[in-house]
C-alpha cells in the first residue's frame, strides 16, 4: 500500500510470511494522526504462542492513541504510548490461558513535521538513508548483542547458542525495559525512514538493504516490495515486513486538504469571548475559584520548590538494560508537570460499606493509627462521615500521565494508587483530577503526620 498522506511525506507497507513459516505473525500499519505519521512494525516471536495476536494489539494501541489526542510533548506521548501497549497486552495474556506466553517485537517512528522520533523493543530495527549513507538507530534487545557491546568477537557469538535470544520483549512484564530516541533526529528532502522486523535484515545485509533504496528510478512502494522479495529469495525463513517512508517538504499539496485547512476566524473568536465572559460573570458572582482549578494553578505557578528524582525515570537508551540519568538536563519537559506536597493530609468521606480497617488497607495505614489520629474508635464511623487520612501527597493529572509512570516517579505500587483513589481502570487518567498519592505498606508512621 503507498498513499501520499500529507506534502511531506510518503509510504509504502508491506508484510509476507515468507518462503517457511505457515502463518505471518508480523503486523504493522502507518497512521496519519493529530500529532503526525506513525509507522509501528511489531515481529513476530517463533517460541510464543499468540504473538500475532500481540502483535496486532500493539500496533492498534500505538495507532489509537496518538489519533485520539493531540499531544504538545511528542517524546513523552511516545514514551506513554509504548507502555500503554504493552499494558494492553500484558492485561489481555492475564484473561486467558491460551495466551499467556504471548509477546511481540516492536519498532515504531513517528514523523511530525521534519522531526523524527522513534522507540523499539527487541529486535525490529529502524534505519535511516541520509545523504546516501544508511544508518542504523537501533541496537538489538539480543543477548548476542550484550556479548557484542561486552567485546566478544563476532566469530564468538555466531557459534553462541544464545545469540538470538531476545532480552526486552512486549507484553510479559508490566515494568517494559525498552529504548527511546533522546531528542528527535531532523530531517532533510529525500531522506528514507525504513522498519523492519528481523525476518528482512537476517537475509539481507545493510548493503543489499542501501543499493535497494538508493535506486531512484523506482518508487517508494516498489522499494518496499523489492526488499521483501530478496528477502525471500534469499531462503526467506522467517515472517518479513517493511514500511518504508520518504520526507520531502517540496510535494504538492493536495487542494482537497487545503480546502480542509481554511477556518473563519470568528468561529474560533467568538466562543471564546463567550467563555471568557461566562467565567468572569461565575468568578464575580460567586466570588471564589473551584477548589481543583485553585490547587492546579497553586501547583504550576505559585509553589517553587519542585523536587524531581531523575532517577527513577524509565528511560531506556540504546546502551542495553541501563536507565538514562544524563539526559535529564536537556530534556526536561518528559518529567510531569506537577510538583507532590510531601506529608499531606486529606478529608476523606466514608463510603457506604466502608470501614476503618479496609479505609486503612487502601491507604496502607494500620487501622487502630488511623482511628487514633482522628481520636476515635476503629467501630464507631459511618457512612458519609468525615475523616481526616495522611498520605504520602496529592496531585493533579497532566496531560499524557499514566498510573505505571506516576507510581515510578514516586515510588509507591500502582495498585495502591488506584485503591487509594477507587479507580476502575488505570489506562487513562482524565486531566485535572486530583490523586492521592498513598504510604507505601508499612512506610506511615504517627509522626509523619503530626
Amino acid at each position: 500500500m503507498s498513499l501520499e498522506i500529507n506534502k511531506l511525506i510518503e509510504f509504502a507497507e508491506k508484510s509476507n510470511r515468507g518462503m517457511v513459516e505457515e502463518h505471518n505473525q508480523d503486523f504493522s500499519g502507518v497512521f496519519e494522526t493529530k500529532n503526525g505519521t506513525v509507522g509501528i512494525v511489531c515481529g513476530g516471536i517463533k517460541e510464543r504462542t499468540g504473538t500475532s495476536i500481540a502483535s496486532k494489539i500493539v500496533v492498534k494501541s500505538i495507532g489509537e492513541y496518538f489519533k485520539n489526542k493531540k499531544y504538545r510533548n511528542l517524546q513523552k506521548a511516545l514514551y506513554n504510548a509504548v507502555i500503554f501497549a504493552n499494558q494492553q497486552v500484558f492485561e489481555q495474556a492475564a484473561k486467558n490461558d491460551k495466551l499467556k506466553n504471548m509477546a511481540t517485537t516492536l519498532v515504531v517512528a513517528l514523523v511530525n513535521k521534519n522531526q523524527l522520533y522513534y522507540a523499539y523493543v527487541g529486535n525490529s530495527r529502524l534505519y535511516i538513508l541520509k545523504n546516501e549513507k544508511l544508518q542504523k538507530l537501533t541496537k538489538d534487545h539480543t543477548f548476542g548483542q550484550q556479548m557484542l557491546d561486552a567485546g566478544k568477537t563476532p566469530e564468538e557469538i555466531q557459534k553462541h547458542p544464545r545469540k538470538n535470544e531476545l532480552l526486552n520483549i512486549v507484553g510479559v512484564s508490566r515494568d517494559l525495559r525498552f529504548s527511546i530516541c533522546k531528542t528527535p533526529l531532523g530531517l532533510n528532502d529525500n531522506d528514507q525512514i525504513l522498519l523492519c522486523s528481523d525476518g528482512l535484515i537476517n537475509e539481507l545485509n545493510e548493503n543489499e538493504i542501501k543499493h535497494t533504496l538508493l535506486d531512484a528510478d523506482i518508487s517508494v512502494e516498489h522499494k518496499t516490495a523489492k526488499l521483501i522479495d530478496k528477502a525471500n529469495a534469499k531462503g526467506g525463513k522467517d515472517n518479513v515486513t517493511a514500511i518504508l517512508i520518504r520526507y520531502d517538504s517540496n510535494m504538492p499539496v493536495n487542494d482537497n486538504l487545503r480546502e480542509r485547512k481554511k477556518i473563519n476566524p470568528l468561529a474560533i473568536i467568538i466562543p471564546i469571548v463567550v467563555l471568557l465572559a461566562a467565567v468572569g460573570i461565575y468568578l464575580l458572582v460567586v466570588n471564589k475559584i473551584p477548589q481543583k482549578v485553585y490547587s492546579s494553578l497553586k501547583e504550576r505557578f505559585f509553589n517553587k520548590e519542585i523536587v524531581v528524582d531523575s532517577t527513577q525515570l524509565v528511560i531506556i537508551d540504546s546502551t542495553l538494560l541501563q536507565i538514562d540519568t544524563t539526559m535529564i538536563s536537556d530534556s526536561l519537559e518528559l518529567i510531569a508537570e506537577q510538583s507532590l506536597l510531601h506529608d499531606t493530609v486529606i478529608v476523606y468521606t466514608v463510603k457506604k460499606d466502608e470501614n476503618m480497617y479496609r479505609i486503612g488497607l487502601h491507604f496502607n495505614i494500620p487501622a487502630d493509627e488511623l482511628a487514633a489520629f482522628n481520636g476515635i474508635k476503629p467501630e464507631v464511623i459511618s457512612e458519609g462521615e468525615k475523616i481526616k487520612i495522611p498520605v504520602k501527597g496529592t496531585y493533579i493529572v497532566n496531560e499524557g500521565d499514566l498510573i505505571y509512570q506516576l507510581a515510578v516517579k514516586f515510588k509507591v505500587d500502582y495498585k495502591t494508587i488506584i485503591e487509594a483513589n477507587s479507580l476502575n481502570t488505570f489506562e487513562y487518567l482524565v486531566v485535572g483530577n486530583e490523586l492521592y498519592i498513598p504510604y507505601q505498606k508499612g512506610e506511615y508512621k504517627v509522626k509523619d503526620a503530626e
